[in-house]
C-alpha cells in the first residue's frame, strides 16, 4: 500500500483542528487564543481538575511543533493560530523575574486567568524555543536566563535542583557568577536534585539561547554542565548515571538486599535503572544529537561525544541481544533486577525491570549512526 505525503499531512491536520476546536478558551469569558490541557476523547471536553480547567504549556509544545510543521507544508491558517496563541501565552504566563508558570508543578487556570503556582520545573520537555523566540525574543530570552539562575545553587560545582523559586532576582547577574571549578563527584548533598531529566533541559536551553541569540556564555555553561553528567561515570566501564550528587544516608542504597545492600558503592549516582535508561540513553540522548546536528562540529562536538560514550557503554553492558532489552546495571556493569531490591524502598523491583527496545531506542541508535557513520552503532 503507497501512501502518499498529502494523505498524511491531511490526517495531521484533521487532528490539528479537532484540538483547536476542543481546546479552545471558552472557560474564561473573553476566548484567549490560549488553549486547555487533557481532552476527555469519551466527551471531546477538557478534562478539569479540582473544578478548573488548565493551561499547561509545557504539555503542549509537541503540539505547538505540529502547527509549526503544517504551516512549513503549506497550511498557513495553522501559523495564524500558533503565533497568536504564542503571543499571549508567553505574556500571560511570566512571572516578575522571566519563569513560566508551566512545568511539572506550575500550570494556568484557563477558568479565573490565574496561575497556579508551585515550583518551577522542567523535565524532558525540551521546548520548542525556536519557535517562542521567533515570536518572542526577549521574554524567550529571559525565560532561559531566569531558568539557569532560579535552578543553579553553586555555579562553580552547578549543583542544582529540579525545583527553582519563582519570584524577582537581581538580572545584571546573569551568566556572570564565579568561575566553573568542576570538583569531585558524586557530590554529597540531601537537598539538591541533580537529575539528568531536568540537567539536560537546563542544557538544551543554554544551547538554544546561544543558537537563536548568539549568547556565548550561555552555550559554555551548557557545556559545563554537560561534563558534570560526563565526570559521573565509571572509569572503566563508561557507564554514566542519572544525577551527581546524592543522599547520605543513602535511600538506594537502603532498598536493596544484603550482600548490595552493604556496598557503599551503591547510591543514587551509581545505579542506572530502568528510568535512567530510558532517561539518559534515550530522551537526553536524542537532544544531545540533535543539538550537535545544529550547531555544527565544531562548537557542539562535546554533544556528540558523551552521548557515544553512553551508547557504547550500554552497548556494552547493559544490552541483551537475545531478548531484545536494556537491564538496568550498577555503573560498575553488574546488572540488576527486581530481586535485587525491597518492595517497599525508594528504589523499588519496578525500577529494575529490563527496558524492551522500541521506538525511542530505535531513534538514538539511529540517529547516532546517521550522525556517524560508525557500523557498531
Amino acid at each position: 500500500m503507497t501512501i502518499c505525503t498529502g494523505e498524511l499531512s491531511a490526517v495531521v491536520a484533521r487532528h490539528a483542528a479537532a484540538v483547536l476546536d476542543r481546546c479552545a478558551d471558552r472557560y474564561s469569558g473573553r476566548a484567549t487564543p490560549l488553549l486547555a490541557d487533557h481532552v476527555d476523547l469519551a466527551t471531546g471536553e477538557p478534562e478539569r481538575w479540582e473544578g478548573r480547567t488548565l493551561a499547561n504549556l509545557a504539555r503542549q509544545q509537541h503540539y505547538l511543533r505540529v502547527l509549526d510543521g503544517l504551516a512549513v507544508l503549506g497550511q498557513e491558517r495553522f501559523q495564524t493560530r500558533a503565533r497568536a496563541w504564542i503571543e499571549c501565552a508567553t505574556e500571560a504566563l511570566a512571572d516578575e523575574g522571566g519563569l513560566f508558570y508551566w512545568g511539572g508543578h506550575s500550570t494556568y487556570d484557563l477558568n479565573t486567568e490565574t496561575p497556579l503556582a508551585g515550583n518551577h520545573e522542567l523535565k524532558c520537555v525540551y521546548p520548542y524555543y525556536d519557535y517562542l523566540y521567533r515570536v518572542d525574543p526577549e521574554r524567550t530570552r529571559r525565560f532561559i536566563e531566569a531558568f539557569w539562575q532560579r535552578h543553579i545553587w553553586d555555579w562553580a560545582t552547578l549543583l542544582f535542583n529540579r525545583h527553582g523559586d519563582y519570584g524577582a532576582w537581581e538580572r545584571s547577574r546573569v551568566w556572570e557568577e564565579a568561575a566553573f571549578a568542576g570538583g569531585a563527584l558524586p557530590i554529597v548533598e540531601n537537598t539538591a536534585l541533580s537529575f539528568i531529566n531536568t540537567g539536560s533541559d537546563l542544557i538544551y536551553a543554554g544551547a538554544e539561547l546561544f543558537r537563536l541569540h548568539g549568547e556565548e556564555r550561555a552555550l559554555g555553561w551548557a557545556k559545563n554542565l554537560l561534563s558534570r553528567y560526563d565526570q559521573i561515570r565509571h572509569p572503566q566501564t563508561g557507564l554514566g548515571g542519572y544525577q551527581f550528587n546524592h543522599r547520605e544516608p543513602c535511600r538506594v542504597r537502603a532498598s536493596f538486599e544484603p550482600p548490595l545492600g552493604d556496598c557503599a558503592e551503591i547510591n543514587e549516582a551509581t545505579v542506572l535503572t530502568t528510568g535512567t535508561l530510558q532517561t539518559r540513553g534515550q530522551r537526553a540522548a536524542i537532544t544531545f544529537l540533535n543539538l550537535y546536528e545544529q550547531l555544527g562540529d565544531e562548537r557542539g562536538r562535546e554533544f556528540l561525544d558523551l552521548t557515544l560514550k553512553d551508547l557504547r557503554a550500554l552497548m556494552q553492558y547493559s544490552w541483551d541481544e537475545a531478548r531484545g532489552c536494556f537491564y538496568p546495571v550498577l555503573y560498575d556493569g553488574r546488572r540488576l533486577g527486581p530481586g535485587d531490591v525491597q518492595e517497599r524502598g525508594y528504589c523499588p523491583p519496578s525500577k529494575l525491570v529490563p527496558l524492551k527496545a522500541q521506538g525511542g531506542a530505535l531513534l538514538t541508535f539511529a540517529r547516532a549512526y546517521r550522525l556517524t557513520q560508525a557500523d557498531d552503532l
